[in-house]
């Protein structure tokens, strides 16, 4: 790999990077989350004990998106196959730590009487329905 190509890869993480740690308010970033279409499901246990305003949950769905919107953009640069491949394994990477981290997170905001705290839910975002317009 030259130095342009490594440059440049640096160039996109560290931007990448600033993005990621000025992050706005946490009533702005529900704001993003909600544009970002990110669907919650519940897959096993009471959904009333979830709590939604949970700020690491939002922070790191706001991550999450965040990096799917850079990665989508940057994807579409003229990069060539070399940088593309390195970008793709590294944003694999930033995706499965979030990932981790969210199943790291207990967002249960108190126990439903009588019933156990077991909630798993299912996160999808849903893909954008707008074409785009050349």
């Amino acid at each position: 790999m030259t130095n342009k190509n490594k440059s440049d890869i640096l160039g996109v993480l560290e931007d990448f990077k600033k993005l990621i740690t000025h992050k706005p308010s946490v009533i702005k970033m529900v704001e993003e989350v909600r544009m970002m279409r990110f669907k919650v499901r519940p897959l096993r246990g009471d959904i009333a004990s979830f709590n939604a305003t949970n700020t690491e949950l939002i922070e790191t769905l706001w991550s999450l998106g965040k990096l799917d919107e850079f990665f989508q953009k940057e994807m579409q640069k003229n990069a060539t196959q070399g940088q593309r491949e390195i970008l793709f394994r590294i944003f694999d990477e930033l995706n499965q730590n979030f990932q981790d981290k969210l199943n790291l997170l207990r967002p249960i905001q108190r126990p439903t009487k009588g019933k156990g705290t077991v909630l798993e839910l299912e996160i999808l975002k849903e893909p954008s329905s707008q074409k785009k317009v050349n």
